[in-house]
């Protein structure tokens, strides 16, 4: 059931709502790789070891991936408005904790609890759908949903020049000052007019969801430490693959289920989620691999010897690109559609890793490539939630895009553990570190673009829109 709500369409619509939606999506898709620059710094500045600190990486994914479509459907019944700002103040929250953390399962408590936050950018895709005219409705989204990829992207630089001026702490006081300034942005310029839909919250449901999830990303994320077939990696993942399959079979007896299985598996958007993963898996990878490929000594067989900054700043021009992009790749959609646009992003970046994996590595061709692929998963971003939108009512909006963000993230999740274990198996000694050799980049590079290539053919497989069965 619905509670309808009218929503007037001006001729144009505030730009500092949008600007607000746009910059609290921002701050959460920076969470992402805001501490991966000075990952390998924290057993020494922590005093811990290297498995402890894994998780203050894989901590914030965990969270973000478990709890995404709980708080999509919390913002489609109670208002998305409300649930928006309550994410970025857990976000600020999580910061103060993992700030003044006197040990490290603090700070990766900090870093669980800023996780949560990543449901921001599926609910401001949903409100943007309420409140943008249908004429400037494409360059929105395209923004709001791009910013997983560019927060990313700034995450990089942002995080290592922090660290070097404040210190590692400083970097959560900036993602405390950043979320209190979003929360506040969004409560003075978003209005609160939507759609909302009725029906109880499904308790058994998002618990089992969640469990699940986190089941099968802590056996992902400690494949390496464990060995991909060992006992306790196989063990995890079946367990969570048991208890995904009863969580589904709960689903599908619910009348309001915190997630549409049923309308989850109709082609359109099964296709549509599963090349988002797949593009994620891609993206994670290039985020992984040219960072180190370019912090690695250049004495070592595969590295190039930049500063920890500069490669943060290489790295940040696919976030600027995709941004800057933008007005184009809204002509771009008008004009070809979301499914064609998905289809160019994809080749896009399957063809930038092929091209890493043939040419020799430099810092100019890293800084090529990252331009090419801000195109190309700028354009893919853009396209997905409009092909999400179209097949779902208007009131379900925020709960389909919440599950959209959490196939993301696993998308995500399982790149963070194949990569490394693909750089870590074809690895040798060098100076007293293990680094990857020219063999194990190689690998990596492959398998980002065979992804990113999967997702084409997924993607050309999407079927047409059905509009009679469409929401306007």
């Amino acid at each position: 059931m619905v509670v309808p709500v009218k929503i007037r369409f001006g001729r144009s619509t505030d730009p500092l709502a949008v600007g607000a939606l746009v910059f609290g999506s921002l701050v959460a898709g920076l969470l992402q790789t805001i501490v991966l620059q000075i990952q390998d710094d924290f057993p020494v500045l922590l005093n811990a070891s290297r498995e402890a600190t894994g998780w203050i990486v894989t901590a914030t994914i965990l969270t973000a991936c478990a709890f995404s479509p709980v708080s999509s459907r919390l913002g489609d019944m109670f208002g998305r408005k409300h649930v928006i700002i309550l994410l970025l103040l857990i976000l600020a929250g999580g910061s103060v904790i993992s700030a003044l953390a006197p040990n490290v399962w603090i700070v990766i408590v900090g870093r669980a609890l800023q996780g949560l936050a990543i449901g921001v950018i599926p609910l401001a895709m949903s409100i943007l759908k309420d409140i943008v005219p249908p004429e400037q409705l494409g360059g929105a989204i395209a923004l709001a949903s791009g910013t997983l990829g560019i927060g990313a992207a700034l995450g990089l630089p942002v995080g290592a020049l922090v660290n070097d001026h404040t210190g590692w702490r400083g970097i959560f006081w900036v993602c405390f000052l950043l979320a209190l300034l979003g929360a506040a942005w969004i409560q003075v310029a978003v209005p609160t007019h939507q759609a909302r839909s009725n029906g109880d919250l499904d308790i058994c449901g998002a618990l089992g969801v969640a469990l699940s999830v986190t089941v099968l990303l802590i056996g992902l994320s400690q494949s390496l430490s464990w060995g991909w077939l060992s006992a306790p990696t196989l063990g995890t993942l079946g367990s969570g693959a048991v208890l995904l399959g009863v969580t589904i079979l709960h689903l599908l007896r619910r009348s309001h289920p915190i997630i549409d299985v049923r309308a989850s598996l109709a082609p359109r958007i099964l296709l549509t989620n599963t090349s988002a993963l797949l593009m994620n898996f891609s993206m994670m990878g290039a985020n992984i691999i040219f960072p180190q490929l370019m912090a690695l000594p250049a004495d070592s067989p595969a590295g190039l010897g930049v500063d920890r900054i500069i490669s943060g700043t290489v790295m940040m021009t696919a976030g600027i690109t995709t941004a800057v992009a933008t007005p184009l790749i809204v002509v771009l959609n008008a004009r070809f559609g979301p499914k064609r646009l998905m289809i160019f992003g994809s080749v896009v970046v399957g063809t930038c890793m092929g091209i890493g994996l043939v040419l020799p590595w430099s810092t100019a061709l890293i800084l090529g490539i990252n331009i090419a692929l801000g195109f190309g998963f700028g354009m893919s971003f853009a396209a997905m939630p409009q092909i999400i939108m179209e097949s779902v009512a208007r009131e379900n909006t925020a709960a389909a895009n919440g599950l959209n963000a959490q196939l993301r993230f696993f998308g995500t999740a399982s790149a963070s553990a194949v990569i490394a274990a693909v750089l870590a198996y074809w690895s040798v000694s060098h100076s007293g570190a293990t680094v990857p050799t020219v063999s194990g980049v190689r690998i990596a590079l492959a398998l980002c673009a065979f992804t990113a290539f999967t997702a084409t053919v997924l993607c050309i497989l999407i079927p047409p829109r059905r509009r009679e069965n469409s929401t306007p």
